[in-house]
């Protein structure tokens, strides 16, 4: 189960990054959603998106425990508690969680695109830094 979601992770932050697809449009067949809190929570720490640290402070908050294991309703708290931006959230009930990580960075945000490219407002996985990532579309 894990390996092969590390592996899907992995393959599409290779097709990213080889063919400068934009990170919202995925080449899995059925993208999903989670279903259960339980299953978005391993999918975030797994594409590390959020640590374990975060995500076990939030589900010790008011906010993580009253969202009755309801997905919109937790990706709500996380969003005010700022564990997630409105994007990234928009763009998980879209089933799109495993395009938010583009080699080492997680796409925090759209903020533009052009006839070369994309920008994603993005945060350096170790690094912790914001950086502005410009993905370039493949010229045919």
């Amino acid at each position: 189960h894990r390996a092969d979601r590390f592996r899907k992770h992995r393959l599409l932050r290779e097709c990213l990054a080889c063919e400068s697809v934009r990170p919202h449009q995925t080449h899995i067949s059925n993208p999903s959603v989670p279903t259960t809190v339980g299953d978005l929570c391993d999918e975030l720490v797994d594409a590390g998106i959020i640590s374990q640290p975060q995500l076990d402070a939030f589900l010790a908050s008011p906010t993580g425990w009253r969202s009755g294991g309801d997905v919109t309703a937790f990706l709500s708290g996380m969003t005010r508690e700022h564990l997630l931006t409105h994007w990234q959230a928009d763009q998980i009930r879209k089933g799109n969680l495993v395009a938010l990580c583009l080699d080492r960075y997680v796409l925090l945000d759209h903020l533009d695109e052009g006839g070369f490219g994309l920008v994603y407002k993005a945060r350096h996985a170790l690094m912790d830094r914001i950086v502005a990532l410009k993905v370039l579309q493949r010229r045919l």
